[in-house]
């Protein structure tokens, strides 16, 4: 922390895995209250503050790229998407270190129920903290977006394969943020997942067009 200034935290949205289960569309594209899930999520976390915003992309980066025109956010792109989400985390890790953050938050494009509100919530109990993880708890779940202070990044930085933070909550303090809807806990893994949401998209999607 720079001293006589207010932490800063910066935001990374995660949007560069392939998605298996989901099948051959990139899920980060799907269309969620009138915008794709990745410009969304982008949107939702410069609306919360964070600074700077960047979004790690990965597979099928160029068809994704073109969701983000507009918005004030860095594209990092991460070559090794296929090795797993740990190499996604230290992409991000790395722009952290190189924008001089005290803190980096992470979320995920394919999390339709995180918004600004959510994000802020975390946000704010990060700046009450000086060390460890800050982690959203829906009804007892820790579930993104979490918040990492500096002393966890190089522990961050060591992940391999297909593993996040989680990996991490023993060896550091966590400070959990509870948050009313468990809605918030959902991600879009499989077709299934998305006709639970789809139908909430569809009713509002004029909202936002």
């Amino acid at each position: 922390m720079r001293r006589g200034h207010p932490m800063r935290l910066a935001g990374v949205v995660l949007a560069a895995g392939e998605g298996r289960r989901f099948g051959p569309r990139p899920k980060v594209l799907l269309p969620y209250q009138g915008e794709p899930l990745v410009r969304r999520a982008a949107r939702e976390a410069l609306r919360a503050g964070l600074n700077p915003v960047g979004v790690v992309l990965g597979h099928r980066a160029e068809d994704v790229v073109p969701a983000l025109a507009g918005l004030p956010v860095r594209v990092l792109l991460n070559p090794a998407w296929a090795m797993g989400m740990a190499r996604s985390v230290r992409v991000a890790v790395r722009a952290a270190q190189a924008w001089q953050a005290d803190g980096l938050l992470i979320t995920l494009a394919d999390m339709p129920y995180v918004d600004a509100a959510v994000l802020r919530a975390v946000q704010q109990a990060f700046a009450r903290t000086t060390r460890g993880i800050v982690t959203l708890d829906v009804q007892g779940q820790r579930v993104p977006p979490v918040a990492y202070h500096r002393d966890v990044w190089p522990a961050l930085l060591r992940l391999e394969g297909d593993t996040g933070g989680r990996a991490l909550f023993h060896r550091f303090p966590v400070h959990r943020v509870p948050w009313p809807d468990p809605r918030v806990a959902l991600d879009i893994d499989t077709p299934g997942d998305w006709q639970r949401v789809r139908p909430i998209s569809a009713e509002r999607g004029h909202e936002h067009a």
